[in-house]
């Protein structure tokens, strides 16, 4: 049975500015270290370190270097990250991780929520099978062509794993399987039905973190077009994705504020 909403928004409505001083929980890259101060863009969904050349979009802040887990040893979660502080940080104190990074975006561009219309295949779908090791799962319908839905956000709405949610950091279309950025918190199996945000195919990425989106008409975001071109920009903090995702909405800034 496909994910539909509780209720939809009243088209794009207004959310917040982002404060000077707010800060996004924003998931990184495993094996990857983060310095406060340092400047950082998205490569398939997750932060990595700017190089030369690149754009920076977030600056990481906290107390000290965060070191991002590893693909095998911890998930994001169902509703919420844990107490936010990091294991080698001056904040935590408690041995805590998380695979989420602290980070600091541009001041001023308006946030707005608005609910997306599923137009892409195979974006329902139910798990053949999870790989807790690779980390993997296998689906039912192949989304498209090899690389379709690369960064885009992997959501558990029925079944075992109820409510978690990860990130394609691969797809291979003639075996059906999607390798996970990281683990799921609790393994999957046949019964765990998900929705998957995976853009167009002749787009360069899925719909996710640091993706663009396209809208489908003047109150409505489309969940398959855009995630390289689209006119508006995903802003969302990693604390918000089981609720957006449960409710088929997403926030988002205008592109060209960022851009």
């Amino acid at each position: 049975m496909a994910l539909t909403a509780p209720s939809t928004s009243r088209g794009f409505e207004f959310d917040r500015y982002v404060n000077p001083d707010e800060v996004f929980m924003l998931p990184g890259d495993p094996g990857t270290t983060y310095v406060p101060g340092d400047v950082c863009d998205f490569t398939n969904g997750v932060l990595t370190p700017c190089a030369a050349g690149d754009s920076p979009l977030q600056r990481v802040v906290g107390g000290g270097p965060i070191v991002c887990p590893a693909s095998g040893a911890y998930g994001f979660g169902v509703y919420g990250l844990d107490n936010g502080f990091f294991e080698g940080s001056s904040h935590d104190g408690m041995d805590v991780y998380i695979p989420c990074v602290p980070l600091q975006p541009p001041p001023g561009s308006a946030i707005h929520r608005c609910t997306f219309a599923k137009a892409g295949t195979g974006q329902d779908q139910t798990i053949t099978a999870y790989t807790a090791g690779t980390p993997s799962v296998t689906l039912t319908t192949s989304p498209g062509a090899n690389d379709d839905g690369n960064g885009g956000v992997i959501f558990v709405y029925a079944g075992t794993g109820l409510g978690q949610w990860n990130i394609i950091a691969d797809y291979v279309h003639a075996t059906k399987v999607a390798t996970l950025h990281r683990k799921f918190e609790t393994a999957l199996d046949n019964t765990s039905q998900v929705l998957i945000l995976t853009a167009a195919t002749t787009d360069t990425v899925g719909i996710g973190f640091g993706s663009r989106i396209n809208a489908s008409d003047e109150n409505t975001l489309n969940s398959a077009d855009g995630g390289d071109d689209g006119e508006w920009a995903l802003v969302m903090d990693a604390r918000e994705v089981p609720t957006l995702m449960r409710a088929l909405m997403l926030k988002v800034v205008n592109a060209l504020d960022i851009a």
